[in-house]
């Protein structure tokens, strides 16, 4: 079977046409035969991962998943393009609804996003992350997000219906000049540490719900002597 061709990255005539500029970004839809994906790798502790997502608007450089692009003229164009995929929340309904029937009183454990960014700019207008967590509310699986976006204090009030849930906020270094060599498209250092001591704050942990808060170190970037007082001072007082 032939691989699609998306406008914009193709030789010849294109099968998958840009949907709309989002900003500089080409956005293109495309239907998902399947959405969880079984877990490997340095995440295999999972049953599943999940990316509403192909593509990420952040284009960090040091990011592994460029290497998933469609061909190699996308990846060269990392940051530039995403595919949302459409169905995404009608097919997770179908593969829960599956397990549920399978594995009964075994929820699944899914990992959500591991080579896209689910509160990626586009997210706020599409929604889909968020139409994800309310299918996923009434199965209740053991879920990790993995972000670097504050847009996730968007979801509170569906993050706090989850009984097991961990909120993964990527926080590579203290110094704003070193995001910015990296991941200049990234929001600031100091809206991430807001947004998870919102996220802390709104969000109930206890016996029943067992949600947890953590920063990930991917990857370690440094950070520079001066700045490491005002960027410890941010974290203590909206971690802590």
């Amino acid at each position: 079977m032939a691989k699609p061709q998306y406008e914009g990255y193709s030789t010849g005539k294109p099968t998958i046409l840009v949907r709309e500029k989002f900003g500089s970004v080409n956005a293109y839809a495309q239907n998902a035969k399947s959405i969880l994906t079984k877990a490997t790798g340095f995440i295999n502790a999972y049953d599943f991962t999940l990316n509403p997502y192909r593509g990420c608007q952040y284009g960090c450089s040091y990011c592994y998943a460029a290497a998933f692009s469609p061909n190699s003229e996308m990846r060269q164009d990392w940051g530039n393009w995403v595919i949302i995929k459409e169905n995404a929340a009608e097919v997770l309904e179908k593969e829960l609804a599956r397990w549920d029937k399978k594995d009964p009183g075994k929820p699944p454990s899914i990992y959500m996003s591991s080579v896209t960014d689910p509160y990626q700019p586009i997210e706020a207008k599409q929604q889909l992350t968020r139409r994800l967590l309310e299918v996923m509310v009434p199965y209740q699986p053991t879920l990790v997000i993995q972000t670097r976006s504050p847009m996730i204090t968007r979801d509170i009030d569906l993050l706090r219906q989850f009984q097991r849930l961990r909120i993964n906020m990527s926080v590579p270094t203290g110094s704003e000049k070193v995001r910015k060599d990296f991941e200049p498209r990234s929001p600031t250092i100091k809206a991430r540490l807001l947004a998870m001591g919102k996220l802390k704050h709104n969000i109930p942990w206890d016996e029943a719900h067992q949600a947890k808060f953590s920063i990930t170190i991917t990857p370690l970037l440094p950070t520079f002597p001066e700045d490491e007082r005002a960027f410890l001072i941010t974290w203590q007082q909206r971690i802590e």
